[in-house]
């Protein structure tokens, strides 16, 4: 990156370690990060990236404020899902996929 100031923003970690070589990386190229939660921001933190922090959330914190509206409806023919993640095997996609399978389809 040749910009003068380089952030990285809303930037998520699930491990509990970090890459070295990254650290550096940060450190050498990053003015500035936005974490998506303090857990994020520990992590850095923990493992020496020292450029200025700040947690950014994950932009679904409204939810809890919204009231839920017994009246609401969907007008389709099919069910769809949605599943946003890495799928990391300790994620369990594959007892989601499994549990879908044999609610909707058996």
């Amino acid at each position: 990156m040749k910009s003068r100031l380089n952030f990285l923003h809303h930037y998520a970690w699930e491990e509990s370690g970090f890459p070295h070589d990254w650290v550096e990386s940060f450190n050498e190229h990053l003015q500035g990060v936005t974490c998506l939660s303090s857990h994020v921001e520990k992590i850095l933190i923990d493992h020496g990236v020292n450029v200025p922090m700040s947690v950014s959330g994950c932009g679904v914190d409204h939810w809890e404020r919204i009231k839920t509206d017994n009246n609401f409806q969907i007008n389709a023919k099919t069910f769809r899902f949605l599943h946003v993640s890495s799928c990391f095997p300790r994620k369990g996609a594959d007892l989601m996929l499994e549990a879908y399978r044999s609610y909707f389809y058996e």
